[in-house]
């Protein structure tokens, strides 16, 4: 019985990575004016390897204070069921917030407060979820990155794309380790019963 449900734990570590996947968005947030001011603001969301997000803003033509009595602009996420997170505060523009909360848009209220438990200011800046050209787009197309002027002698040259590792030989490296790891734990439990 020990034996089996250690090899059905070693078959379940070994099968795992294959069916863990991101469930969120990364990508980018315009987040325009919605009040006909200037101000506006670019977001990038990536999804880090500890499975939260690091969203990068930086924003242009913020007016502080914002009115007589409001001094905070409040940056909130709004998860796709309609949940919000508040993130944080922008203070002068150029911030970084982390949440493990997936999320498809960003918006910015005018607030009295630096921790509202809720947005009840007026809504600022509002931005929806877009995917990044240059990552995502076919390959090939758009900039090509050496658009310099440079000297022929001094443009940078392409490097060597990396070998694209298979799905085959994946699983050929995790049947590998699970073998491993089971032939181990064998030995490990003949050591056990011969020393009885």
């Amino acid at each position: 019985m020990f034996v089996a449900t250690l090899l059905i734990g070693a078959i379940a570590l070994g099968v795992a990575p294959f069916f863990s996947e991101a469930r969120a968005n990364e990508g980018e947030y315009k987040l325009r004016n919605v009040t006909g001011a200037s101000a506006r603001c670019m977001a990038y969301s990536v999804l880090m390897q500890d499975r939260r997000f690091s969203v990068l803003m930086s924003c242009r033509d913020i007016v502080y204070p914002a009115g007589t009595d409001v001094f905070n602009y409040v940056v909130w996420a709004e998860a796709p069921d309609g949940d919000l997170e508040r993130l944080g505060t922008l203070g002068f523009g150029k911030v970084e917030f982390r949440t493990n909360k997936p999320f498809n848009a960003l918006f910015v209220t005018q607030e009295k407060s630096e921790r509202p438990r809720n947005p009840g200011g007026p809504v600022q800046m509002r931005g929806s979820f877009g995917q990044i050209e240059f990552l995502y787009g076919p390959q090939g197309q758009g900039d090509t990155g050496n658009n310099l002027n440079l000297p022929t002698d001094l443009a940078p040259t392409e490097s060597p794309a990396p070998a694209k590792t298979s799905s085959i030989s994946r699983t050929i490296a995790t049947g590998g380790v699970v073998g491993f790891v089971l032939l181990f734990l064998v030995i490990a439990l003949l050591f056990v019963i011969s020393r009885k």
